[in-house]
């Protein structure tokens, strides 16, 4: 993995964005993507139907209903784009599913799938060390033993 210190939305033009997603929807199919990179990411990604659900959101929202705890890392087939599950679905009600606790098996797992796409250049934050009380140490080393050295893939920090 490569390193790179900035705003991930500067690399939109070379990367695929990674987006840390709760495995989960809202009743009208909308995934929770309430904070993080996940709110800018439906910010930056504005357009909604007739309804006003964004597009993305019941993209995603519409893959976590059909999937539920085993929703794949997604790539999204218009905008760079990679939904990358981090927290697992609240099976009792699956719009709070964001309450839940990152899970480090989850993100191990998703990292695992996202070594398997044949993607061009990827961008992925430091994953739930913001929001989601991780240490940098615990992600890194996940996403180093899943990774590995591929090089196509960089690891961002914000400033």
């Amino acid at each position: 993995m490569r390193e790179f210190v900035g705003d991930i939305w500067s690399l939109t033009e070379t990367h695929d964005i990674v987006i840390p997603t709760n495995i989960g929807f809202k009743h009208d199919y909308q995934a929770v993507m309430g904070a993080g990179l996940a709110k800018q990411c439906l910010e930056r990604y504005s357009k909604t139907d007739t309804r006003g659900r964004n597009w993305v959101a019941l993209w995603y929202g519409r893959i976590c209903a059909a999937c539920g705890p085993w929703t794949p890392v997604s790539i999204h087939p218009l905008h760079p784009l990679v939904m990358f599950p981090i927290k697992p679905m609240n099976y009792d009600d699956p719009g709070l599913s964001w309450r839940n606790p990152s899970a480090i098996g989850l993100i191990e797992r998703s990292a695992y799938q996202l070594a398997t796409l044949r993607l061009g250049p990827v961008a992925m934050p430091m994953i739930e060390c913001e929001y989601g009380g991780l240490t940098e140490d615990v992600v890194v080393t996940t996403l180093e033993r899943a990774l590995g050295d591929l090089s196509h893939i960089t690891l961002v920090r914000e400033r």
